[in-house]
């Protein structure tokens, strides 16, 4: 982990939880003088962000709309001076995303999670469950509602299984919030009992 962020990928898919991941990502670039990237993936079937489109809608159609969608965007969070790259790709979007951060080289990802559980978990499954695990660089998610996170933060809960990458975890806190503060952390280990041990 970098002793500083020099590049962060704000995902968004023009939900209410990617605009808050943008509004972190944005805070989080402007702490670090950070370069940003506003990275969206077009799916290859069109779902719920775009417009329907009658007739012979191709691929290129359905890019164009997303890519001024995402333009806007990027446009209004430059307002305050914050300057943002664009990138616009066709394909699966975890795994699209994960290309886009390690060819900017991201020190970080920050993607918006939509807060699916039970079955439309499973039905749709979740971009940023698939960006967490298949980034080779810290990923921060932001959930629906959460507040915006400045540093320096106090307290932190850190889950840990015990594994060399978790370790990692509180070093990437600190790096992002800790801001020459000694935050207090947590460290949580739950362990699951055996299923043959469960009867005592």
């Amino acid at each position: 982990m970098p002793s500083s962020i020099s590049t962060l990928l704000a995902a968004h898919d023009f939900s209410d939880t990617a605009a808050l991941a943008l509004r972190q990502a944005k805070a989080l670039a402007k702490a670090n003088d950070a370069r940003l990237v506003l990275a969206h993936v077009v799916e290859l079937v069109p779902l719920g962000p775009y417009p329907s489109i009658k007739g012979g809608a191709n691929e290129l159609a359905i890019r164009d709309i997303a890519e001024e969608r995402i333009n806007a965007i990027a446009d209004e969070a430059r307002a305050d001076g914050s300057e943002i790259e664009v990138i616009v790709r066709v394909g699966e979007p975890g795994a699209t995303l994960v290309e886009i951060a390690e060819e900017v080289g991201a020190d970080l990802f920050v993607i918006g999670t939509r807060g699916l559980t039970g079955v439309k978990h499973v039905l749709l499954g979740s971009t940023a469950e698939s960006v967490v695990r298949r980034a080779p660089m810290p990923v921060l998610t932001v959930h629906p509602d959460d507040a915006l996170l400045t540093p320096p933060l106090e307290t932190l809960v850190v889950p840990t299984d015990l594994s060399p990458a978790a370790e990692i975890a509180p070093q990437v806190f600190a790096t992002l919030f800790a801001n020459g503060a000694k935050p207090r952390v947590h460290l949580v280990y739950a362990d699951r009992t055996p299923p043959y041990l469960e009867p005592f």
